[in-house]
């Protein structure tokens, strides 16, 4: 390694800590100015921001949202101050109950009397029946991440999305998600079809959706 690759390793790992590190002080004052200007505010969990929907706020923990925040720390929204929560592929990448029911628990304080929090998450169901029937399963369209398995027997389709390179914590059916929903303590948890208002077409065939109200 050179001299200047060995001067740019530290303004490298600075700007990623950066990148990613959560300002109390400013989030504080953006999500004052949230609750204060936003009429209906519509609230996404782990998301880039999205050009389609111009009306919604964003978080992101690498800085590409409106707001960076920690999950596994209490929501930094007032309480039933969002209209409306969506999450998508989020839920499956935290450890149940902890701190997957901090999580949703949370995610219920913020929402107004009647609020919607809306998921989508990973169908472990086709990865299940594909361990019995590999031969009817598409593994070039839902086993799309390299995470360094070979394939060589069925096992190895559950391992994917059990594990996902360590990433992931939970495996969900509807059943399970729905159940989970409930436990947190929403009203109503129910299973419902893909949205292309809000749900993410890349991500359809191997979804499964839930509604929730507070």
């Amino acid at each position: 390694m050179s001299l200047s690759d060995l001067l740019k390793t530290p303004w490298r790992k600075f700007y990623w800590w950066n990148k990613t590190r959560i300002n109390p002080i400013a989030n504080r004052r953006l999500v004052a100015k949230y609750v204060r200007q936003k009429t209906i505010l519509n609230l996404e969990l782990g998301s880039p921001k999205r050009p389609e929907l111009e009306d919604w706020v964003f978080s992101d923990i690498n800085g590409d949202g409106d707001i960076k925040m920690d999950f596994t720390k209490p929501l930094l929204f007032p309480d039933n101050s969002v209209d409306r929560i969506y999450s998508s592929h989020i839920f499956e990448h935290f450890s149940y109950p902890n701190p997957m029911m901090g999580f949703l628990k949370e995610c219920r304080r913020i929402l107004k009397k009647g609020g919607e929090f809306s998921i989508a998450v990973p169908n472990a169901r086709l990865f299940l029946d594909a361990y019995y029937s590999p031969d009817e399963f598409d593994k070039e369209k839902f086993c799309n991440w390299d995470v360094g398995l070979s394939y060589k027997t069925p096992i190895d389709l559950v391992n994917f999305i059990a594990y996902m390179g360590d990433e992931h914590r939970h495996l969900f059916d509807i059943d399970g998600l729905v159940s989970i929903l409930r436990e947190a303590g929403f009203e109503t948890a129910t299973q419902r079809e893909f949205d292309a208002s809000i749900d993410l077409e890349f991500r359809r065939d191997e979804s499964i959706y839930a509604t929730a109200k507070k």
